[in-house]
Parts: C-alpha cells; structure tokens; sequence
C-alpha cells in the first residue's frame, strides 16, 4: 500500500512502530524509514530503520517526511485531547506533498475481538480479553515474536468517517480517501 503510492526511497516516518511490522519492509524495499516508539525494547527489533524512543505526542524531529504513518488504531483513543495531540504530531511532520496513512478500526473491527489472532509477518496478535460499552471496546492484547512477549490494554473509540474528517481538519489535514475499508485511509496536508 505505502510502496505503491510513494517513490522509491522516499522518507518514511512510521509513528507507533513497535517491533517493525511495517518499518521493516519499507526499509527492505530501500525506503528511508524512521520507526517511533515509546518502547526501546521493540525498537531492538528495527533492522534498517532509524530508531527514536519517543511518546508520539511531544515528537519533534524537526524534519518533515514524504509519508507518515499512524498504524496500530492509535487514532482510535477515546480521548479527543489525545487524537488531537497524535494528529499534531503527524502534521509536524509533514511537507506539502506528504502523505499520511492512518489505520483505524472501523464499526465491523470494533466487533467481539475475544479470542481474535491475527499473525501477520511472523508477528502473532491474540486477543486476551474485550469488553464493549457503547461505541467503546476495551481489550488486551498479546503480541509474540521471535520469543518476546508483550502484553498491552487499550480502550478504543469508534470514530464515523464524518468525525475522522472534522478531526483531520482541526489540525490542518484533509481527508483524501479509503485505502482499505474499514481499516486504512489517506490523509493530505491542506
């Protein structure tokens, strides 16, 4: 997805990066990918992406990149204040031609996730535990490789496509299409 709409060996920023399920082969594909997570314990796993440990929210390289990511559903936290600092981040980052890919869930993976494995790059996701309270779900989830072990809770909200676009707007983004309904869209900067 990011190789097809990006130029070779564009610079790639990769917010929330965690082992490098995706940094990892957009670096092997020659792309100039700086991973960012608050864990350098996954930033160990990093093979040919510049590493930096650091909260998204205060991130300030003072550089901006061809494209930016934002996977993992961070977008999805229930608190407004906090999508709006994950946003800023994003825009700081960013030139005039930048592309920003951004996955949520949407309604159908909001659904009951107990249970769920997702193995994917041989990264293994299971989901330990999930509650539902309206348009809010609540879940644990263990993620496995190459040994490791990480366990993480997160609560996410359920976000319209209509509320995905005034949030990208607030924060001088526009909203520029699905990549992969209901998981992926494409944001610009205005």
């Amino acid at each position: 997805m990011v190789s097809g709409l990006l130029p070779a060996g564009a610079s790639v920023l990769d917010l929330g990066c965690g082992a490098g399920r995706i940094a990892n082969p957009l670096a092997a594909l020659g792309f100039r990918v700086t991973g960012v997570d608050s864990s350098s314990e996954m930033l160990d796993a990093l093979a040919g992406a510049e590493p930096v440990c650091s909260r998204i929210e205060v991130l300030d390289l003072g550089r901006t990149f061809d494209g930016v990511l934002i996977a993992s559903y961070l977008l999805n936290n229930p608190s407004p204040e906090e999508r709006g600092q994950l946003l800023g981040a994003c825009r700081r980052h960013m030139h005039s031609a930048s592309l920003l890919f951004i996955q949520v869930r949407g309604e159908g993976l909001l659904g009951n996730l107990q249970g769920r494995v997702v193995e994917q790059d041989g990264v293994r996701d299971v989901y330990e535990v999930w509650r539902r309270v309206k348009d809010q779900v609540t879940f644990t989830i263990r993620t496995e490789w190459r040994g490791h072990v990480w366990r993480q809770t997160a609560t996410h909200q359920y976000l319209t496509e209509q509320e995905l676009r005034r949030e990208l707007a607030r924060h001088g983004l526009v909203w520029a299409g699905w990549l992969c309904v209901p998981e992926w869209f494409l944001a610009r900067a205005i």
